[in-house]
């Protein structure tokens, strides 16, 4: 089994005995994450027959590759530069500005090199970009047999044209046209048998599945917008319902990562996987980030989450930066939860702690990994924070501070040094600071701070040699 463990840990001593402060309690003896049965990352079915495929989300390797004629690198760097890097949910990228002018010509050249795909994302950017749509080229795409280029073009020829352009549409792939072919259709048949076609478009590509007796393998491309226009092609073994107009999963599927069809398929780039049941996600469900690195596996049961579910973050470079593991029962937390994170080797620490029906319950622990030591400890009851929220220097132990809840919110805080009280908290009604005493020495307050109810300074008063309260002048 592989693991990602902690040692146990003796407890630690209090630094300021004399004043009865709280100890870190103990690391307890197992904090392992098993990870025995998950691929970490996916391998690749075959050699690419082009050799200078580069990774998608990598723009300088796919500049590199897409300079030496490599036409699906070329469409991945028009891809990184349409999508930009931030908060972009498929790339794993560094945040910067999409780049709709800088992706025409990579998406050209990929086009121009016979990817097809990279023929309708040309033309879709340079909409973006106020530019006009090159009907001839997407001309060529739909006389290939690509069906999103048909589809594209149908939008700019006259209407009597559309509706033969979208047939060719649906007949070369694109399963968003069939559905519109269908709805024009006024005899019922008709409109089922196009309405099924959206579910068993035609493909060069070889099924990538395996589905049980009586099933049947449907692919199907669906599309969400976000900052770009999404398609991902989807593999899925089931039944069409003709009454509901729409297929039904039963099996295993399979979704690969936007733009990444039989085209380039089976050195494509899965995103997820898993088996459903009457349409739900069923058994264990796996997915994958656009570089091909395990993000997630999550069992499923009846279309919610139950058995244990593990997540990962990842960098740039693939390494893992963050791992959060939990158990559901039917859609809830239940049992232990661990989560570690791992900035870097001085900064990494592990948070655990325990559900009960979906609340946090309980006390839970957070542990700097590389003092092993206990820095913050909360209690919770049905998933609000209650009591006190304690913290404690890593390098030592000692106590640094502590923060009482009531059903959730902050009501008072203490701040210490060295085992010295040096400063008292106030929350106001809406849980921020209303005023924070500073402590001398002797533990008598030398500043006062107060703060309004969004939580902005009001004042900041000291002593004066008479010992009454005035402004003080430094103003902090």
């Amino acid at each position: 089994m592989r693991t990602l463990a902690l040692p146990a840990l003796a407890v630690l001593a209090s630094t300021a005995a004399a004043e009865n402060l709280p100890t870190a309690p103990s690391v307890p003896a197992s904090l392992a994450i098993d990870t025995s049965k998950l691929v970490m990352s996916q391998p690749r079915a075959a050699a690419p027959k082009d050799k200078l495929l580069c990774r998608m989300g990598d723009d300088s390797g796919c500049k590199i590759a897409c300079d030496g004629g490599s036409a699906t690198s070329c469409s991945r760097l028009g891809w990184t530069l349409a999508m930009g890097g931030a908060d972009n949910p498929l790339l794993p990228t560094t945040k910067f500005e999409q780049d709709f002018k800088g992706a025409e010509a990579p998406f050209e050249k990929a086009c121009k090199l016979g990817f097809h795909p990279s023929c309708v994302d040309v033309q879709l950017v340079r909409q973006k970009i106020g530019k006009k749509v090159d009907t001839a080229q997407l001309q060529a795409s739909c006389n290939a047999g690509y069906g999103r280029a048909c589809s594209l073009l149908a939008e700019s020829v006259p209407e009597a044209q559309r509706l033969a352009l979208y047939e060719r549409g649906c007949n070369g792939g694109d399963g968003e046209a069939c559905l519109v072919v269908s709805d024009s259709k006024q005899d019922l048949k008709e409109q089922l048998a196009w309405a099924r076609k959206a579910f068993f478009t035609p493909t060069k590509g070889k099924v990538p599945l395996t589905c049980p007796a009586g099933m049947q393998a449907s692919r199907t491309v669906s599309s969400i917008t976000f900052a770009w226009t999404l398609y991902t092609p989807k593999w899925a073994c089931g039944r069409y319902d003709e009454a509901r107009r729409r297929f039904v999963e039963n099996g295993p599927f399979i979704e690969l990562s936007s733009e990444e069809d039989e085209a380039v398929y089976p050195y494509g780039i899965v995103s997820k996987k898993g088996t459903m049941k009457d349409g739900q996600p069923d058994g264990l469900v796996e997915r994958w980030n656009a570089r091909g690195d395990l993000i997630a596996s999550t069992t499923f049961q009846a279309g919610r989450e139950h058995g244990v579910s593990t997540e990962f973050m990842r960098g740039r470079d693939g390494s893992v930066e963050s791992v959060t593991q939990v158990t559901y029962v039917l859609g809830k937390r239940e049992g232990t939860y661990r989560h570690i994170l791992m900035p870097e080797e001085d900064l990494a620490r592990l948070e655990t702690g325990e559900y009960k029906a979906g609340e946090k319950v309980g006390t839970w622990i957070e542990v700097r990994i590389k003092s092993m030591r206990v820095i913050e400890v909360e209690r919770y009851v049905a998933g609000k924070l209650e009591g006190e929220r304690e913290e404690y220097d890593d390098r030592d132990g000692s106590f640094v501070g502590s923060t009482t809840y009531v059903a959730g919110k902050p009501t008072k805080g203490t701040r210490y040094v060295k085992g010295k009280k040096t400063e008292e908290i106030l929350y106001g009604a809406k849980g921020r600071r209303s005023e924070v005493r500073e402590l001398d020495p002797q533990g008598k307050a030398k500043r006062i701070r107060t703060y309004d109810d969004d939580g902005d300074r009001i004042s900041t008063k000291i002593k004066n040699k008479r010992g009454a309260w005035v402004d003080d002048p430094d103003g902090y």
